[in-house]
């Protein structure tokens, strides 16, 4: 998985909207998606940075364990009891969860957590909603005293791992796309199809699905690690609901940045059943990338 933090969106304006409001202020913690919104590395920018001990060369995943770290560290100080404390980490969007994670409004969370416990006291959406807002501002509050202790760094590396394992796998760490769909794809021996929309790909305008913290998704058999990407919206909206995020950009623009990543192969239409995929594996994207560069010299 890998750092995507300007994924375009159909909705321009709403993707402009959220973008900025990844700068975090003492009333924003909870709102939109959370402590996993788009763009959420700009804090490394911020005067909030030096304060959680964030630094600038920090990867997305780190910005984002840190300011989940430090979010719960202060919740769980609060004078206030432990459904409460819960409730006020999963309106800022901070477990793993799959379905929690792509709730993009504080009461779709609120209400998705009293689901989650129906039939215990203490937990409805209307106990908490009022309180919210002064208890995010308390954690708000705290940060600003200047009396944050650093993350331990063998913690943090073991909740990077666990985050990154999260956006691969999903919270109960199984692939949400079956295997069986990449494995399928590994039996396409059509060389001249192959090397026809290669040859194509750098112009094609591509869809690919991008996690909450603005990373483009990958997923992995026992063999190999892909890159889905899709031909048309609908096509993407085949392999993946309407609630995960979408990003788009041509193929030339994606294999520039799977250049960091030689591990990474790149599966095209991976739909079940459907006559219109093709894959190539990490050595094969490799190979496009030259060819793309000899064309253009």
């Amino acid at each position: 998985m890998f750092g995507y933090d300007f994924a375009p969106r159909a909705d321009l304006r709403l993707f402009v909207e959220e973008f900025f409001m990844a700068v975090l202020d003492e009333s924003s913690l909870h709102t939109k998606l959370g402590l996993r919104r788009l763009g959420i590395v700009q804090v490394r920018e911020t005067p909030l940075a030096e304060l959680l001990h964030i630094g600038r060369a920090d990867t997305p995943l780190e910005v984002l364990v840190k300011l989940h770290w430090h979010t719960c560290r202060v919740i769980d100080e609060l004078p206030i009891d432990q459904v409460a404390r819960t409730v006020v980490k999963y309106a800022c969007n901070i477990p793993r969860d799959v379905e929690l994670n792509r709730l993009g409004t504080v009461g779709e969370r609120l209400a998705f957590v009293a689901r989650k416990n129906s039939g215990s006291r203490g937990w409805a959406k209307s106990t908490h909603q009022q309180k919210l807002l002064g208890r995010v501002k308390r954690i708000w509050t705290t940060w600003q005293r200047g009396q944050n202790p650093p993350m331990p760094v063998g913690l943090l590396e073991e909740e990077v791992a666990a985050e990154e394992k999260h956006e691969r796998f999903g919270s109960d760490g199984r692939m949400e796309v079956p295997s069986s769909i990449l494995d399928a794809l590994l039996l396409d021996t059509n060389k001249a199809t192959v090397d026809g929309l290669g040859r194509l790909l750098p112009q094609m305008l591509l869809f690919f699905e991008v996690s909450p913290s603005g990373h483009m998704v990958t997923v992995r058999t026992d063999s190999c690690e892909q890159l889905p990407v899709f031909t048309s919206r609908e096509l993407f909206e085949e392999y993946a609901d309407s609630s995960r995020r979408r990003g788009r950009e041509r193929g030339r623009y994606i294999l520039d940045r799977l250049a960091g990543f030689p591990e990474v192969g790149l599966s095209l239409n991976p739909i079940a059943g459907s006559h219109r995929h093709l894959h190539w594996l990490a050595k094969d994207v490799e190979r496009l990338r030259r060819d793309m560069g000899n064309e253009e010299e």
